[in-house]
Parts: C-alpha cells; structure tokens; sequence
C-alpha cells in the first residue's frame, strides 16, 4: 500500500525479510519510505558476511536466513519486536551528502526528535568515526557508527546504506528485543552468554519503552518537515 505524504511516497509492506530486501532494489526516481513488517522470525546478515552452516536448532525454529545489501552486523527480526525503515532519497537530492558519514547526519537528527517526542531520554546522534569491538563484525548492535542514535550512551537504532546511480537508501533498524542471546548462540556458540553480557552493557531494548506502531508514525510524522 502506498500513499503521498507531502514531498514523501509512504509504502507499508507485509511479508519475509527476504521480500523487502528484493524491494530495496526496485528504487524509485521521488522520496520514499518503506514501513517493512516481517511476518516471519529472521537472522538479516550484513553485505560483508558470508552465510555459514547453521546449528541445528536454526532449522529447527524455521527461521529465515538472509543477507542484505547494505553493510553491517547481523540482526534478529520478529514479528511486533522490531522496527524496519527504508528511506531512498533520488539522484540529486538536497538531502543527499557526498561525505558518506555525515550522510547519515540528517537521518540521525529525525530518529533523535522521534525518541524524544515518544518520551525518551537523553537521546544523542553518534557523530564520530566508525568504532568496532571483538563482536562487531558478527553482530550489528555491538559496534557505533556515524548517525546511529543511542539513550543514555546505549545503542537503540542502527542505520545502514546503500549507494547507487539512482540513490542512496538508507536502511533502520530499530529492535524491541534484540535477541542478543541467539546471535550470540549462532557466531559465538561457546562464549554466548559472556558476549550476550557485553554488548547488553552497550545497547538497550525498547520493550516496555515503546511500540513498533508508536515509533513508525512519529517518524512518518517527523520525517514530513525535511
């Protein structure tokens, strides 16, 4: 379903991680943002990894395996736990940076007033330069890039991109619950519940705080006035 919103075209998509990925390649010549909702448990990989073989309590629990076309860690996606946001802005556009990491400033400064309009506190943009730590390159919450947000020093969004002739699209992910547990279960088998404990001292679950609704239409909302 699509409608207009000002200078924005809003898509809400249902349907597997796999099917807004493919979408994310069918680029657009206006401004655009998808409201993705998964409607089946997933791991989404980032461009740089590989897929490896996965333990079999994966293809126990029939969860979705993909890899997406933006960089960074991977990510665990439920249904109701997590919010998915692609935003493409066209060839052109004032928005558009050429610097690749202050291009994530504008979108930076639109997630930070949506988290504090939904009441949080001491929410902050992440202005400096790339920061990995030992579980970084497996799992996306567990390292810091330019623009992400965080609460009180804690990671809450992530935020990729993906550069081409048509655009740049921007990819949110905002989890309720990170399910830090699993993916520490699925890249660090014998140390998961030590990695689980810190990259918790660095992220924080929205569970209880907010709702995937609630964030989706302030940031419709927010987003209107760039």
């Amino acid at each position: 379903m699509s409608q207009s919103h000002n200078k924005w075209v809003v898509e809400y998509l249902l349907g597997n991680a796999n099917d807004f990925i493919q979408k994310g390649l069918q680029l657009p010549p206006f401004r655009l943002v998808r409201i993705c909702k998964v409607q089946k448990s997933s791991v989404v990989l980032g461009s740089a990894q590989k897929l490896f073989q996965l333990p079999k309590w994966v293809n126990e629990a029939n969860i979705d395996v993909v890899s997406r076309r933006s960089g960074g860690g991977a990510v665990w996606i439920c249904p109701d736990h997590y919010v998915w946001i692609d935003v493409f802005l066209p060839f052109g556009d004032v928005l558009i940076c050429r610097e690749i990491s202050s291009s994530f400033f504008w979108l930076g400064t639109v997630l930070v007033e949506v988290l504090e309009k939904i009441g949080l506190q001491e929410v902050q943009m992440y202005r400096g330069s790339f920061v990995t730590t030992p579980w970084s390159s497996a799992i996306c919450f567990s390292s810091k890039s330019p623009g992400e947000v965080f609460v009180a020093n804690k990671k809450v969004v992530g935020i990729s991109q993906r550069r081409t002739r048509e655009g740049v699209l921007f990819q949110i992910g905002i989890p309720i619950h990170l399910h830090l547990l699993e993916l520490s279960k699925l890249f660090f088998a014998t140390e998961a519940e030590k990695v689980t404990s810190e990259i918790s001292k660095t992220s924080l679950e929205l569970d209880g705080l907010a709702t995937p609704t609630l964030i989706e239409e302030t940031f419709l909302s927010t987003i209107h006035h760039f």
